[in-house]
């Protein structure tokens, strides 16, 4: 950015700053500085540590186009070297003049066009396959830039997205130059050593060996550990009752570094010895795991991914899953800043805001209930014996969620193969669902779950959202090239009929409960109605999702199928009726496990998290790579402020000391005295 900023002698003060403030905005940074220059002279770390939130979201943006910076010389100089040519700094303020903008780093095609037609790099197959790459690995920088722009307070995710920004800086400034000469070097030209940024990108980028230490003490944000310990997390994994025999992965946030493997029991529920804020997977796929609705029988094979604040208490439902998209969602981080509880790392009000989506906001409002882990006054057992109709209804909502989930899932993996993957698919479709809840009606997601054009408009983002992210695509669509618009709004409505109109259903039953539940007096029979919540679930989540996947894959194939219109006649009148027939569950069998869940939960037996070693490198901030150094040398050869010049150099010591303060693998609670002293 000093390359791009830097004017000539004869420059006026307002013309250099501006020249400054214009560089960063063509990289698509938040320019507010931290001094009355703009961004001239303002010092990121210094802007993180201000305490003023307009400088701090600014600062990760700055960061973010840094790495993107970094990176794309980075592969020019590799595309150079494989060439044979000579870099210089007149090359690397060459080079900076025609990448550094949004518009060619964001585009596989646009930055591909600008590398190859450098006469300095080497162009054809390298060239392109380092430019996908790029595009790829900075996928998450991307949005994170976008999302920090629009921030009127400092997320809780701070320190995450620092050392997402973090890894992702240091692989495509050292992974991905690494994997061009390969390609360079190989005979012919191969992109072979470019397929791990796709078909492996999570695992890449986790693995990146960065100086976390560094990142997690720059600043004083909010801390991992409860201000009060909590000895052991009482968990329970729901769908329309306890998800049995399911395995899951508990990583200790920000740094994930701290593992512990996880399963349930026969009525879904796990512990967490110790918890502190964590992100939580369950799923399917994991070695042993069958995650089998202990009252339905139906596998749940959509993933549940999210995380997780320190808690005695916490239920894992489709709803929760929401308080993913909600946790990076500009406006409810500006609805909840006053909340003390949002200055913890996962704050609980992402829960509150969840099910509010579902109209149940009232509730927690007035302290009948605690949506965190389904618990207080109003999810208590009545004094008739019978299941809190709250519950009932919170179940209805939550199998509707997740039957939408899992059929927009086999959906979209029938329309584009196997080859994507199928955790980057979920995360789309939860993401896709909560745009759609929010465009609908905020606080009424049946709105969208119970209209088959809603339904539609879920698809259609879901789809979009998948085809176009990089980092999701990990091979070749199945579908047709040549299917045309209207041929997918076919397929796609198809499928919303049948799943709203069993929605539908649902939400006559949900409807009852919630009014039931408004009413201390109400005496509603509420085993019956999940009985008919959970008959209705069986059917959607098991032979409706399974026959959905089917029919995307064959129109994949043909788009002109006639199955499209048979799948309505499978699931409407006196069809529909035989296969609730056929799902034996009555009422005895929704009472026991009701019961169950209307207890407070107790904590099942485990074993203690097991820590692993702290990965620690010396790249700190992405700045140590040897692509930064012609720019610096440039940089601090042209200042002529002496002020200006020992305030970088005093930085540069600092992460040197910071880098070999985090190369004895501590966590940043062992060298956090260590690592702030460093960096004040």
């Amino acid at each position: 950015m000093a390359t791009l900023g830097q004017g000539s002698a004869a420059a006026t003060i307002a013309s250099l700053q501006a020249k400054y403030d214009t560089a960063y905005q063509n990289m698509g940074a938040k320019v507010v500085g931290q001094y009355t220059q703009g961004m001239l002279n303002s010092d990121p770390l210094r802007m993180l540590t201000s305490g003023n939130v307009s400088q701090v979201t600014a600062a990760v943006t700055v960061l973010a186009a840094n790495a993107q910076a970094l990176g794309a010389l980075t592969i020019a100089r590799a595309l150079a070297e494989c060439k044979g040519t000579l870099v210089s700094n007149e090359l690397y303020a060459k080079w900076a003049a025609e990448l550094l903008k949004a518009s060619v780093l964001e585009n596989a095609l646009a930055l591909a066009e600008v590398l190859s037609s450098n006469n300095s790099c080497l162009n054809g197959v390298c060239a392109t396959g380092a430019a996908k790459a790029f595009v790829s690995i900075t996928t998450s920088v991307v949005s994170l830039k976008a999302a920090y722009k629009s921030y009127t307070t400092v997320p809780p995710s701070l320190q995450e997205d620092l050392l997402t920004i973090t890894r992702a800086a240091r692989v495509v400034q050292s992974d991905l130059y690494n994997s061009t000469k390969l390609c360079c070097s190989s005979t012919p030209q191969s992109t072979a050593p470019f397929t791990q940024y796709t078909s492996n990108l999570g695992g890449v980028l986790s693995s990146a060996p960065v100086n976390q230490t560094a990142v997690l003490e720059t600043g004083s944000y909010p801390a991992a550990t409860p201000s009060t310990s909590i000895p052991v997390m009482a968990g329970r994994l729901l769908n329309s009752a306890g998800v049995k025999n399911c395995v899951g992965k508990y990583a200790e946030l920000p740094a994930q570094q701290v593992t512990h493997d996880l399963v349930t029991d026969s009525t879904g529920a796990f512990s967490v010895v110790g918890p502190v804020a964590a992100a939580y997977t369950f799923k399917k796929s994991y070695p042993s795991s069958t995650c089998d609705d202990a009252l339905t029988n139906v596998t749940v094979t959509f993933p549940f991914s999210l995380r997780m604040p320190a808690a005695a208490d916490a239920a894992v439902t489709a709803i929760s899953l929401l308080t993913v998209p909600a946790s990076s969602d500009a406006s409810v981080l500006a609805a909840y800043a006053a909340s003390a509880p949002s200055q913890q790392l996962v704050p609980a009000y992402l829960w509150q805001h969840a099910y509010s989506m579902y109209g149940y906001g009232s509730f927690a409002s007035n302290g009948e209930a605690n949506f965190l882990s389904l618990g207080g006054a109003a999810f208590s057992k009545r004094t008739d014996g019978k299941t809190p109709a709250l519950l009932v209804a919170v179940l209805g909502s939550n199998t509707q969620t997740m039957s939408t989930f899992v059929s927009t899932q086999n959906l979209m993996m029938g329309l584009l193969g196997n080859t994507y993957g199928t955790d980057a698919v979920a995360q789309a479709v939860v993401a896709g669902a909560y745009r759609t809840f929010k465009m609908v009606d905020a606080t009424n997601a049946s709105e969208t779950l119970t209209a088959s054009a809603n339904l539609v408009s879920l698809y259609s983002t879901t789809y979009a959202a998948i085809t176009s992210d990089p980092a999701v695509t990990t091979g070749r669509h199945l579908l047709q090239s040549t299917v045309t618009s209207a041929q997918l709004q076919n397929i796609f409505g198809a499928v919303a009929n049948v799943v709203s109109s069993t929605n539908q259903q649902v939400q006559q039953v949900v409807n009852t409960a919630t009014v039931a539940a408004a009413d201390p007096s109400s005496t509603v029979d509420t085993s019956n109605l999940m009985v008919s919540v959970s008959k209705m679930a069986a059917v959607q989540q098991q032979s409706l999702a399974s026959d959905v996947g089917t029919l995307a894959t064959e129109f994949a194939a043909n788009p002109t199928t006639d199955q499209i219109n048979s799948l309505q006649d499978s699931y409407s009148g006196p069809a529909l009726e035989a296969k609730l027939a056929a799902v034996k569950i009555d009422k005895a069998a929704v009472e026991a496990a009701m019961n169950t869940l209307s207890q407070p939960a107790t904590p099942v037996p485990t074993e203690s998290p097991k820590s692993l070693a702290w990965v620690a490198a010396p790249v700190v901030c992405g700045c140590a790579f040897i692509a930064a150094c012609g720019l610096l040398y440039w940089w601090f050869k042209k200042r002529s402020a002496a002020q200006a010049t020992q305030s970088k150099d005093q930085y540069m010591d600092t992460m040197a000391e910071a880098r070999s303060a985090g190369l004895d693998g501590g966590t940043p609670r062992e060298e956090s005295s260590r690592a702030q002293a460093s960096l004040n």
